[in-house]
């Protein structure tokens, strides 16, 4: 069971169901960890992941991991909840200033100053969350296992969000036939009649704005803009990627721009 969850703040905006994983290196520049004050959260998401092992009964035969059973907790202060919503108000310490870049919406130019990561290789395709903004991230990893008459469940979970940011760019690249994620150039697909004319493609690519200056996403709706086409392209590796970006958005502007720094990873679940 493995599911990633990605919200605005205060509302849900969208499900993405994936797998969830993430690969980094070292940066060139040493990003800043602000302190554990939980700062305002921008948005926020999810990421979480079960496994379960059966007791092989004498005859050889396996027995169900019999979820119904009495259940012993062996780890983990507290039963990991996957279902449980998005913790809004994390006070572990943010990671910031990983790179370099801005973007250009119509008349609106802003800076890029960070960018997180979260990676999956599954099947031989490379699922990426890549969230460009001007804020830190911050994430928490909590783990669980439980134990029955018949076998042992464990999961884990990791909550994350963007705190204190003005602006983000939130794409899903998919990356096919590889080990790693590697970049390279990505068309923007959304009608999912349309197959993609190459390996590389991207399905989910968001403009999202605090349009009032609060700091918070109050209308998901309103601040949030969705790719209709265009290319994403991801070159060099860790710690110098070079992101570059021509997209129409579902009004009709144009949003281009670049960064160029680290990525920062995301805690994995297994």
């Amino acid at each position: 069971m493995d599911s990633r969850l990605l919200c605005f703040a205060p509302m849900l905006a969208s499900l993405l169901v994936g797998c969830s994983g993430s690969s980094s290196g070292d940066s060139e520049e040493t990003p800043d960890y602000s302190g554990s004050q939980a700062g305002k959260l921008f948005f926020a998401g999810l990421s979480c992941s079960g496994s379960s092992t059966t007791i092989t009964a004498a005859s050889g035969t396996t027995t169900d991991s019999g979820i119904d059973s009495p259940v012993v907790i062996q780890s983990g202060s507290e039963i990991v909840d996957c279902s449980a919503d998005v913790v809004p108000d994390l006070t572990e310490p943010g990671v910031a200033n990983t790179g370099e870049g801005s973007l250009t919406n119509d008349f609106l130019t802003a800076n890029i100053s960070s960018a997180a990561i979260d990676i999956e290789i599954y099947n031989q395709t490379a699922e990426v969350g890549l969230f460009l903004h001007d804020g830190n991230t911050r994430s928490s990893k909590a783990s669980s296992t439980t134990e029955t008459e018949n076998g042992t469940s464990t999961l884990s979970r990791v909550d994350w969000g963007i705190y204190d940011a003005s602006i983000a760019l939130a794409i899903v690249l998919y990356q096919a036939n590889t080990e790693e994620f590697t970049g390279g150039s990505f068309e923007i697909i959304v009608d999912y009649d349309v197959s993609p004319s190459n390996l590389n493609y991207s399905d989910f690519a968001t403009l999202i704005r605090d349009g009032n200056g609060d700091g918070v996403i109050d209308d998901p709706t309103a601040d949030g803009k969705r790719a209709v086409s265009g290319n994403i392209n991801v070159t060099g590796e860790s710690p110098n990627w070079l992101v570059t970006f021509d997209i129409t958005l579902d009004d009709g502007s144009t949003l281009t721009g670049d960064y160029n720094g680290d990525f920062h990873q995301l805690p994995q679940v297994p």
